[in-house]
């Protein structure tokens, strides 16, 4: 048991050894809130897309989609949903953080925090399936995201459109995701046999070597540990359910319908990855709490390197993946 979790230790803390660098370099490093504010944009827009796009251009797409392990996802998420939507419309009075609340339960970080985990669980074989599944979370944690902040109302900003106009900005800003670009410009590539000469695949393969550990710095430089104070029960619950009740609840099921192996683990971390970095923006875009968006983000991402390392050095000790 103890070789295990050494073994699931040294897998999982070093992402948050990376994130923690970036949390210092913004203290003491002189790198103020605007240059990680401009680093987090490369991220989204060059460094993430890169690592895609090059995972699946490699990548053997017969034996990596996974349409059951893609529908088990999406089938948790939308659990998660439910159950965060009934929490917070029954106990949270104020709608903008009851919105807030629900958003920090289901919407993960799989790219930048499950990802990396799952590479130093599985190896790099097993990318190819592990990101897969990114496209598929992005989109319906992103159309979820707006059916929520429909429902609790959105603020002056976007209050004069329909929910058909607003859901039509959604599905045209995942058009333009660059996440979701970059997969669609990749799939040919495998598909068809076409290969890319090295001149322009080297370069690509450059920017996918860094991408992880710079997106990592990114999050650690925007953590305001001061957005904690207000509505800590609220942001600690958001946090309770992302990282522990519908993680535990999704493996329970998985287990039982006979799922293992790397189905196990991307099921595993894609659940229990603490709420998405981009929460926050979404939150004060679509009318939430900025505040208990941020502060979910924080407090999750604090408590999922417990519960991470617990879930995994559980499931890897008992041979499930």
């Amino acid at each position: 048991m103890l070789s295990t979790l050494i073994y699931c230790i040294n897998a999982v803390v070093p992402v948050f050894v990376i994130i923690a660098l970036g949390k210092l370099l913004s203290v003491k490093g002189g790198l103020g809130a605007d240059f990680f504010k401009k680093l987090n944009r490369l991220v989204y827009l060059f460094l993430i897309p890169a690592i895609l796009f090059e995972s699946i251009y490699s990548a053997d797409l017969y034996s990596s989609f996974d349409s059951g392990l893609i529908l088990f996802i999406a089938a948790a998420t939308v659990a998660a949903f439910l159950l965060a939507f009934i929490l917070g419309k029954s106990l949270i009075k104020d709608k903008r953080k009851a919105a807030s609340f629900t958003q920090g339960c289901f919407k993960g970080n799989y790219m930048f925090l499950a990802v990396p985990i799952l590479g130093n669980l599985l190896g790099s074989e097993e990318m190819g399936k592990i990101m897969m599944a990114a496209p598929f979370i992005v989109i319906i944690n992103n159309i979820l995201a707006v059916l929520l902040f429909d429902f609790f109302g959105c603020k002056d900003g976007c209050a004069h459109k329909s929910f058909l106009m607003r859901l039509l900005d959604i599905l045209w800003g995942l058009v333009k995701n660059p996440f979701i670009l970059s997969v669609i410009i990749a799939l040919p590539f495998p598909l068809l046999g076409i290969k890319l000469p090295q001149l322009i695949i080297k370069p690509i393969s450059y920017i996918a070597d860094v991408s992880t550990t710079v997106a990592l710095i990114g999050i650690g430089g925007v953590f305001y540990f001061d957005r904690l104070k207000r509505d800590f029960k609220i942001i600690f619950s958001s946090a309770l359910v992302k990282t522990l009740i519908a993680p535990l609840a999704s493996v329970l099921i998985a287990i039982a319908i006979g799922l293992r192996g790397t189905q196990l683990a991307i099921i595993t971390l894609a659940m229990a990855a603490p709420a998405a970095t981009n929460s926050y923006s979404v939150a004060i875009t679509l009318g939430g709490d900025g505040d208990v968006a941020a502060g979910s983000v924080l407090m999750s991402t604090a408590l999922s390197l417990i519960t991470i390392v617990i879930f995994t050095a559980a499931l890897k000790y008992l041979g499930l993946f």
